[in-house]
């Protein structure tokens, strides 16, 4: 038998619709790239197979990884062909042993990993982000879920018949096969709405089974369905699909075989539904209908979404109350045959159809949050967000999306061109799958949760709607009511300062220009003006963490502060270290660093770290030992390299002029302790590096004094060796219009002079055309 994965809690329900129900629900109410490469180790899962005791091995077709992107959301992925078989040896624990080659692709769209031939796997050990050790519990966020539901399927329905006169489908299978397939040429056929509303991700074909024409395949139980016992008493569908099921196996093999799904339709000489109108296993493949309701598209796409793991769309305590997609009212007037919408923000935050437009959010860290949103309708016709998932409740998550009545959402039952807001538990237990709509806006409106926070309510507005396009797009303001100015704190600098509006809104700060400044950084390095480099995003990392980088210092210049985006609401203890030369080797090592920045204290608010004035020589590399630890319950902002960035350890993140800044270690305990742990991806932490810049080096070791010594003035030797000018300083009209980013013009004044050869004078009005090669940044003043 096969083991169960000992890392899953198995949820096996069937989800019942009920036909009265739903009509009641339906009265007259709606990556550029899909190939990236894997920059990390993903973690193996397979099965177990134990023929006899004592001897056991792994099955091939149930090799798996589980990859986890920039955002920590996790997702399982299938091998490619034979790749599967490398990787079955039982040396590989499920859900324990990681693995990486350089070269592995995934392919997002079929959820597919490939690896090359020549690769030679490294495996190692891991944990799987499914877990949670709390409760034993998946997360419905870790993109598991989704795995089903992307790619290409075969699909195969059973049309279970009995012998009596009245045991037979009205409708031919070649009907059926259209409706479902559009073989014959019906256009709004299920597999193409869930081809349109997955933008190609989830698509149906027929099964390939030699035995089964256009998908449809008959299976006759050999006794009568309608009044089979002679008493009036019609055949129950369950006992006739176990009775089919054994016949199929002749035909088909063991089920399901190659199929996502496996449909069963029956005639209405059945017996058992208790009124509904089909049902599904809720993750499974089998899918159940009574006769003419596997006619309906909503219908089938309600049940088919059972199947993809989605449970029914709440509102105000009733099941089937959530008209604005699939699972809940599925149907509705005018078409309610081919009823044409999709399914609810949080169904489709679930399936991943939409991953590269839609985003999650912290109010009390993203405090000014204010973007567009468009419908799924609009999804691949510009770059806007569809989906926006609001973080921060113990028990809810938040998530918005807006109902644009159009396309392939032009039947849209409920909620049509409004900002539609559900909720779904954080827990999976506590129905994490089923989702709750609790509020739809128009324009200018605006929804509460006073009990959002214990102290600080939700607020989300529809501010306002662009329809000058045809791409409808609202404008959604999300944001913690504010009580002072520090709740409304970025963390940016260059933002302005943020502050607490009258009606407890965070209103924005004037941005200052965050560039290097237009004053110019002269030979004294000290008394030069301080430039800055900033990296920006990322995501909290918990307090007592590290980030250990190099930088690359093009020219010399002494390092000033630092500016760490930290948890606004948290003091913080920060200490900084620095050595000469790379990191690599030495980060365990305390004695091959000096202390920077000795256990600052940064209460509540404040982000800066003055350094004791540390010198780069230019063109040699530092690393610098960044620790955060709190009081209370911190966190230094860190991010990675984005899902399609090539960058790794070592490789640039972020430069200017003068310096350059590596993606380094992401630390977990304190400095140079046995307990450490180092994260297998690189991070970078966010925040901006403050330094002064030196136009000549010192003639003696760098001081740390503010005032610089006469030595390093210029002496008479730097000045030109003939008189190109008559001053140093350019006057007013050499200024350049834009600032550079060095004022170069305060700098000595030099010359290439041109006077050999023989030369021939020429009347005017004469021209020269020559080129120039510039070996530094230079401004050219004057031509003698």
């Amino acid at each position: 038998m096969i083991r169960p994965r000992r890392f899953l809690k198995l949820y096996i329900t069937m989800a019942s619709c009920s036909k009265n129900a739903i009509s009641s629900a339906f009265s007259f109410h709606n990556t550029d790239s899909d190939l990236v490469e894997m920059v990390e180790p993903c973690l193996l899962f397979v099965d177990i197979t134990e023929p006899e005791p004592g001897v056991s091995y792994v099955v091939p077709d149930t090799v798996s990884c589980e990859v986890t992107d920039s955002e920590g959301i996790s997702r399982l992925f299938d091998f490619e062909g034979d790749d599967r078989w490398k990787l079955a040896t039982p040396d590989v624990e499920s859900g324990s042993t990681t693995l990486f080659a350089p070269g592995i692709t995934l392919d997002l769209k079929k959820r597919i990993i490939r690896v090359p031939e020549d690769a030679v796997p490294e495996f190692g050990a891991g944990f799987s982000l499914f877990h949670d050790d709390d409760d034993d519990e998946e997360s419905p966020y870790s993109g598991r879920y989704a795995k089903n539901a992307n790619g290409t399927f075969e699909v195969l329905i059973v049309a279970v018949v009995g012998t009596g006169p009245e045991d037979r489908h009205k409708k031919t299978y070649a009907e059926i096969s259209d409706n479902f397939f559009g073989t014959h040429g019906h256009i709004l056929n299920t597999a193409n709405q869930m081809s349109a509303c997955s933008y190609g991700r989830l698509n149906y074909i027929p099964t390939k089974n030699p035995n089964v024409t256009d998908g449809v395949i008959e299976i006759n139980i050999g006794h009568k369905l309608k009044n089979y016992d002679g008493n009036g008493a019609d055949y129950d569908y369950l006992e006739a699909r176990k009775e089919a099921q054994e016949i199929m196996k002749e035909y088909i093999g063991e089920l399901p075989g190659p199929h996502r799904h496996i449909i069963y339709v029956f005639p209405r000489a059945t017996d058992g539904w208790n009124g509904a109108a089909g049902n599904a296993n809720l993750g499974g493949y089998r899918v159940q209908f009574r006769e003419p309701n596997y006619l309906y598209l909503g219908l089938m796409m309600h049940e088919l979404g059972h199947n993809l793991n989605m449970r029914h769309s709440y509102e105000d305590g009733k099941e089937y109350g959530d008209g604005s997609g699939f699972m809940g009212g599925a149907i509705c007037a005018p078409n309610r045959r081919t009823t044409q919408q999709c399914f609810n923000g949080r169904k489709s935050w679930l399936v991943d159809w939409y991953i590269d437009r839609q985003v999650s959010v912290h109010p009390l860290e993203d405090p000014l949050w204010q973007e567009d949103l468009a419908g799924v309708a609009d999804y691949k016709k510009d770059e806007t967000l569809v989906t926006l998932r609001i973080l921060g409740n113990t028990t809810n998550d938040f998530f918005v999306s807006y109902n644009r009545k159009a396309g392939i959402v032009q039947d849209a039952c409920e909620n049509g061109d409004e900002v539609v807001v559900h909720t779904s538990n954080v827990s999976i237990k506590n129905g994490a799958l089923y989702s709750d709509k609790v509020a739809f806006l128009k324009e200018g409106e605006r929804y509460v949760v006073n009990d959002w926070d214990l102290h600080r309510p939700l607020n989300i507005i529809f501010d306002s709607l662009d329809n000058s396009t045809d791409v409808w797009k609202p404008n959604v303001i999300v944001y913690a009511t504010c009580y002072s100015d520090t709740d409304c704190d970025n963390g940016e600098p260059c933002d302005g300062d943020e502050t607490c509006g009258d009606d407890g809104g965070c209103l924005a700060g004037t941005p200052i220009y965050c560039a290097e400044p237009s004053a110019a950084p002269t030979q004294f390095c000290l008394d030069s003006s301080l430039l800055s480099l900033q990296q920006d995003g990322g995501i909290i990392q918990n307090a007592n963490v590290s980030n250990v980088f190099d930088i690359d210092a093009m020219t010399d210049m002494y390092l000033r502060s630092m500016e760490l985006k930290v948890k606004n609401t948290e003091s913080h203890i920060v200490t900084v270290y620095a050595k000469e030369g790379s990191y690599v080797g030495n980060d365990g090592d305390e004695s091959a660093w000096i202390t920077i920045a000795d256990e600052v204290s940064l209460e509540v608010g404040v982000k800066t770290v003055d350094l004791s004035p540390y010198f780069v020589n230019g063109g040699t590399t530092h690393s610098i030992y960044v620790h955060v630890a709190a009081l209370e319950d911190g966190g230094l902002i860190m991010r990675q390299p984005g899902q399609e960035s090539e960058d790794t350890f070592l490789d640039v993140a972020e430069f200017d002029d003068n310096l350059s800044m590596k993606w380094g270690l992401k630390i977990k305990g304190s400095p140079f302790s046995e307990d450490q742990s180092v994260a297998k991806v690189p991070y970078f932490m966010v925040g901006t590096m403050y330094y002064n810049v030196c136009g000549e080096k010192p003639s003696t070791s760098p001081s740390i004094s503010m005032i610089p010594s006469k030595s390093m003035l210029p002496t008479e030797s730097k000045r030109p060796s003939t008189k190109p000018s008559i001053s140093f300083h350019p006057s007013e009209s050499f200024l350049p219009s834009m600032s550079p980013s060095h004022f170069c013009q305060v700098n000595p004044l030099l010359s290439l002079i041109l006077d050999s050869g023989s030369g021939k004078a020429i009347s005017a009005p004469v021209s020269i055309v020559f080129d120039i090669d510039a070996l530094k940044s230079i401004y050219i003043e004057t031509l003698f």
